[in-house]
């Protein structure tokens, strides 16, 4: 515990005067909020984007594979702008924020949501099942300075029937969301995690919001505060090693109250947290209270799908691709998607009987693999400035008569090496020798030469 103290004075130690006191007004909801003059915010993302291009490019790559998937977002300055609020408009720290946001979203979710906003249905059935105990939700109320207020109720953490992952999947899904509130990007998110009574593993309990701390850091946005409330002394370890594992700026944030029910609410409400009255009357911890929360995550969710469906109504391009679709392209980055390797898959069983088929045949076997991939849900789209163009099925049929004969050239490539590669330079500068002697003869056209004479490749000028 001394040792955790002596970490978290010299971290204090190491802010300014002003930072300490930003931090701890943010704390306590009392921060005030950055103007956002137009001159300010224009030169602040002119300087985000020179910072992201001075990432390392091994740091980047989620990043510029999202960049790929969806091309507007390059000049989306909303996005930028949330990252620039969560770090207090310093721009080389909204850069690393920003390309750890998609790092750890492609990681998490999987590389074909990295650029889609998500909703409860990309969450699992076991992701589910704490929403609707009411272990994780956001309260239908805020805090006394608007912000939204996050809440984890630890006595229903069973772990048994939650992994870390998922509960760390549903805590990254339920921030994403909150922070589409300009509201919380500017001032910040509260989080509660309360604890009382009961048995749990303590080892994972600190690992668990370990996990939540660290994520926290990568969102487009920031978590003011987190509060961790406890009346079972065990858990004073636990909080012991979140601290002492939790990465720079966010230690001096936490905030842990040991109590009972009434001494803690009471605390609470010194950090601007209404609890006392409004959590009894949402029934916190109730299927009313989960049910309603999930009903305002559908809500948002049919928002957010209208939304972009407007969006590409506007622009007539899609903003970027689903898991299904098939990217038309050269390069590395159309080869691992999972829409194309189906694609592939549906030219390769055909190969055989294309190869030796009439010119009418594989018109229909390429008309045959396009209906084959687009009965799965799948589009064909190819790249533009703005998104992505839908191709139609003459447009289809023609690209997937090109990867049939790309497929044919590097069939033949396989089976011989030296066909459409380059000579060797050893074998290019050696000379061909002279079967016919060190020295060719100069012949007289006019003269007839026996056959058995005539060297190779010899003809009549006439």
């Amino acid at each position: 515990e001394n040792l955790t103290d002596v970490d978290l004075a010299r971290e204090m130690n190491e802010l300014s005067f002003e930072q300490r006191e930003r931090i701890l007004e943010e704390i306590h909801g009392v921060a005030a909020v950055h103007e956002e003059m137009p001159e300010f915010v224009d030169n602040c993302i002119q300087q985000l984007d020179e910072a992201i291009a001075k990432i390392p490019s091994r740091e980047r790559r989620a990043y510029n594979k999202a960049l790929f998937l969806k091309p507007s977002l390059q000049s989306d300055r909303k996005v930028k702008l949330a990252f620039l609020r969560a770090e207090e408009f310093e721009p080389e720290s909204a850069a690393v924020r920003l390309a750890k946001y998609f790092q750890q979203k492609g990681d998490m979710f999987g590389e074909d949501k990295l650029v889609k906003r998500l909703t409860l249905d990309d969450l699992t059935e076991e992701e589910h099942y704490q929403y609707k105990i009411g272990y994780q939700t956001e309260l239908p109320f805020r805090d006394r300075s608007q912000r939204p207020i996050i809440f984890g109720d630890g006595t229903k953490l069973d772990f048994d029937k939650m992994t870390v992952d998922s509960i760390t999947r549903v805590f990254w899904y339920m921030m994403d969301c909150c922070f589409e509130d300009e509201v919380a990007q500017k001032k910040g998110v509260c989080t509660i995690l309360r604890f009382s009574g009961g048995r749990r593993s303590i080892t994972k309990s600190a690992e668990l919001a370990k996990r939540c701390a660290y994520n926290s850091n990568s969102l487009p946005g920031r978590v003011s505060s987190f509060h961790f409330v406890y009346d079972d002394p065990r858990m004073n370890y636990a909080i012991n090693l979140l601290r002492a594992g939790s990465v720079r700026g966010t230690r001096v944030r936490m905030r842990a109250h040991f109590g009972s029910e009434l001494e803690n609410d009471y605390k609470l409400l010194s950090f601007g947290i209404p609890t006392t009255n409004l959590l009894q009357n949402a029934k916190l911890g109730d299927l009313t209270l989960s049910r309603r929360f999930m009903e305002m995550c559908r809500e948002r969710d049919a928002k957010a799908i209208e939304r972009e469906k407007e969006e590409e109504a506007r622009a007539g391009v899609v903003l970027y691709p689903s898991g299904k679709d098939v990217l038309i392209g050269r390069g590395q980055p159309y080869r691992d998607l999972p829409g194309n390797a189906v694609w592939d898959m549906a030219i390769q069983t055909r190969y055989e009987r294309y190869r030796v088929g009439s010119t009418f045949e594989k018109t229909c076997m390429s008309m045959d693999v396009v209906k084959t991939v687009k009965d799965t849900g799948a589009r064909f789209l190819e790249r533009d400035s703005d998104g992505w163009k839908v191709l139609d099925d003459v447009v289809a049929r023609k690209k997937t008569a090109v990867a049939f004969r790309n497929r044919a050239r590097d069939t033949a490539a396989a089976a011989n090496p030296m066909v459409g590669s380059k000579v060797p330079a050893d074998v290019r500068d050696t000379p061909t020798p002279n079967p016919h002697g060190a020295k060719r003869a100069r012949i007289d056209p006019n003269t007839e030469l026996e056959p058995e004479n005539r060297p190779p490749g010899w003809f009549f000028p006439w």
